[in-house]
């Protein structure tokens, strides 16, 4: 019998799931929360990236308990005030795609230059345990924003995102490159090393 916990992540982003069950499959038995409650919703009201990652796992916690995992994250751009920040997913309407969200800042920036587009990615990670402790960690990937759309890997504002120390947007490097780079990845890597105190912890 397999005694691996069960972890239901908080999303229903193809490409988010597939980093953190890559991440978090040898601690955890990986499951999309709406494999178990597909019609399970909250509303992402938050001011900030911590309130709205929280609210996400609480929800699905007190629907399902087990150890949930929920991420928020989005993009700051320094020249637009930290914005779309919190608002990323709906930068171009709650009903706007990436690509929408994609246009609607390259035109923001259009009279921006090269030395002040200055951006960061942030992820925050919230991890409800089972007796309903919750854990938050914050990872950031520093960069700056393209002049233009480019690549065709990876998902977001990939397509416009520069990585510091690079020349290429995180679509055009792809999935291995970005994995060592990310927000997500370096907010990953905090909570796996916490993950053995976590789960003795819980244990106790």
């Amino acid at each position: 019998m397999d005694n691996t916990p069960l972890l239901h992540i908080a999303s229903k982003n193809p490409g988010k799931i597939a980093e953190l069950s890559k991440y978090l499959g040898s601690f955890f038995q990986v499951i999309p929360y709406a494999t178990k409650s597909p019609t399970l919703h909250w509303i992402e009201d938050c001011d900030s990236f911590v309130g709205n990652a929280r609210k996400k796992a609480l929800a699905i916690w007190n629907a399902l308990g087990h150890f949930v995992l929920a991420d928020d994250s989005g993009l700051e751009v320094k020249a637009l005030n930290g914005a779309p920040g919190v608002f990323s997913a709906r930068y171009a309407g709650a009903k706007g795609s990436a690509k929408d969200c994609n246009a609607k800042l390259l035109k923001e920036m259009r009279n921006i230059s090269e030395a002040q587009r200055q951006a960061e990615f942030v992820c925050c990670l919230a991890l409800m345990t089972p007796s309903g402790e919750c854990y938050f960690f914050t990872g950031r990937c520093r960069g700056s924003i393209a002049l233009a759309s480019r690549g065709d890997q990876g998902f977001g504002y990939d397509p416009v995102f520069i990585p510091e120390d690079y020349s290429q947007t995180f679509a055009e490097l792809g999935a291995k490159v970005k994995s060592q780079l990310s927000h997500r990845h370096k907010a990953l890597s905090q909570l796996r090393g916490q993950i053995d105190a976590i789960f003795l912890k819980e244990s106790l």
